[in-house]
């Protein structure tokens, strides 16, 4: 039986590591085993030892293999890097004493299918809660880097247990529904074959499948091609949220601008969709008041709004327009900043990004139900925005593409965190400022307060649980409530003070 082991610091999070993961990786590798006993006749043979660590910095000793469980990471990346990934490593191995260490001889693609959807099945039979919607795939905003890297050899361990592409999956299913119970007979047949001496690929995979390889192909094309956009996603330019009005700004008239109202405005128009469905999945609300999203040709028509359309004050204004890409007020008004220098992925990850972290601010005051018994600080503003926007811009599916995939969101926070935070930012920083000047001001000097914000915001949604969404729209409701503040409302939300928080967030951060 394998053994896995854990390596944990005293901060909430890597406890939590500690409790939950190692039975869990040790269950679905039981469960791999019987999976490989009862339909391949095979046992794995001698079986890896793993090492689950919550921090990258984590340190085991060899020949361990580590698993590293970093907080941010998504109910599905959790199972991805626990579960999926140490069942695979066991699929490869079987593969390779099924077919006498010729692995090389079959399809790449065929081999990392087979591996994965081994692994889920061992994996549904330990029947873990279902993952909560918006965590339930990974997301792959890395994918096309991957891409661009040589890909290991054919047959290799690096290759066999790699994720398979979508369009593998769906081959596999396809392969999978074709063969009903006889999957399993013909999958061991095929690698059974490739022993042999005489081993002949095509005709092999047609004989013990009942379809060829090319044929194969051709059914996962035309399942693609006919593939239907899920239910409820925006795809008519027309559509828009009933309480969202989107407009241009109009005070900069020019070839960008026009640019901007032809591209750009009717994606806003369809992130307002998408956002009123999934903050109702998330919150179970919908906006109920009028908003407005002016869209600004660059920072001239930006500051122009802010202080003609949205009353801001000048001077704040004047330096909104230099440091942000969005704003939104209580007003039900929101602007948005197009920037000409922008390429059009960037300008389409504004429409759609900005949109929906503006669109948050916008629940966030609805929830309080417009009363203010107190205004929470900005890091509880500005952290929550954050993370929402990542996570409904990855839902976005827009023309019939593939969903808009932003750049993980922990990612650009942690990486701005390693590479040395050059002006010294603490969370004390961001706690102090509260809801005063001083977050404006960090914004003008480039301290990085959106960076830790979300760090601090992606620890809390890590040591809250599946309990985080509900925790958060409850703290917005008390800060509303008559004789709340901040720090009653927060220990109340949460169950730890914020002061405590901040000590474990920083005893977390140092590790990174």
């Amino acid at each position: 039986m394998t053994t896995v082991q854990v390596v944990a610091g005293q901060d909430r999070w890597s406890q939590a590591v500690a409790r939950d993961w190692p039975s869990r990786t040790q269950a679905v590798l039981a469960s791999a085993s019987a999976l490989l006993r009862d339909h391949y006749e095979i046992d794995p043979g001698p079986l890896r030892q793993w090492v689950i660590a919550a921090s990258p910095t984590d340190r085991v000793d060899a020949p361990a293999a580590r698993i590293v469980l970093e907080a941010g990471l998504s109910e599905a990346e959790l199972r991805e890097r626990a579960l999926l990934y140490p069942s695979r490593v066991l699929m490869y191995q079987a593969f390779e004493r099924l077919s006498a260490g010729n692995l090389d001889r079959l399809p790449p693609w065929l081999l990392s299918a087979l591996a994965d959807t081994l692994a889920q099945d061992a994996l549904c039979a330990l029947h873990l809660p279902p993952a909560p919607e918006l965590e339930a795939e990974i997301p792959v905003w890395d994918m096309g880097k991957v891409a661009q890297h040589q890909p290991a050899p054919a047959g290799s361990m690096a290759r066999v247990v790699a994720r398979p592409s979508p369009k593998s999956r769906i081959a596999m299913a396809i392969l999978r529904q074709r063969l009903g119970d006889g999957f399993h007979q013909a999958v061991k047949s095929y690698l059974l074959a490739s022993a042999r001496s005489d081993f002949n690929q095509p005709a092999a995979f047609s004989n013990c499948f009942g379809i060829s390889e090319h044929e194969l192909a051709g059914l996962e094309q035309r399942q693609r091609d006919t593939r239907a956009l899920q239910p409820g996603y925006a795809q008519a330019v027309g559509d828009v949220s009933p309480h969202i009005h989107v407009r241009m700004g109009g005070y900069v008239q020019d070839a960008f601008a026009a640019s901007i109202e032809q591209n750009s405005l009717p994606l806003v128009r369809q992130a307002t969709l998408r956002f009123d469905e999934l903050v109702h999945d998330l919150w179970h609300v919908q906006l109920e008041h009028d908003v407005t999203v002016y869209l600004a040709a660059g920072p001239q028509d930006y500051q122009q709004v802010l202080a003609q359309d949205m009353h801001t004050k000048a001077e704040v204004a004047e330096v909104e327009s230099e440091v942000s890409g969005g704003m939104s007020n209580r007003r039900g008004q929101i602007a948005i900043k197009f920037d000409s220098k922008g390429n059009l992925n960037k300008l389409n990850e504004r429409a759609v990004r900005t949109t929906m972290h503006e669109l948050t601010h916008q629940i966030q005051y609805q929830l309080a139900e417009g009363k203010s018994a107190f205004r929470p600080p900005h890091w509880m503003m500005e952290g929550p925005a954050k993370l929402i926007e990542y996570l409904f811009s990855e839902q976005m599916l827009f023309d019939g593409s593939e969903p808009e995939r932003a750049y993980a969101w922990r990612q650009t926070s942690l990486k701005w965190w390693r590479t040395g935070n050059r002006t010294g930012l603490t969370p004390e920083d961001l706690v102090n400022a509260g809801t005063g000047p001083d977050w404006l001001k960090m914004m003008k000097e480039h301290r990085g307060n959106y960076e830790m914000a979300t760090l601090m915001m992606m620890y809390l949604k890590a040591v809250s649980g599946e309990s985080f969404f509900s925790e958060l729209a409850n703290y917005y409701r008390l800060s509303g409530h008559a004789g709340q503040n901040h720090q009653l409302a927060f220990k109340t939300s949460f169950g730890v003070s914020e002061s405590d928080f901040v000590a474990d967030f920083k005893l977390w951060l140092m590790k990174q």
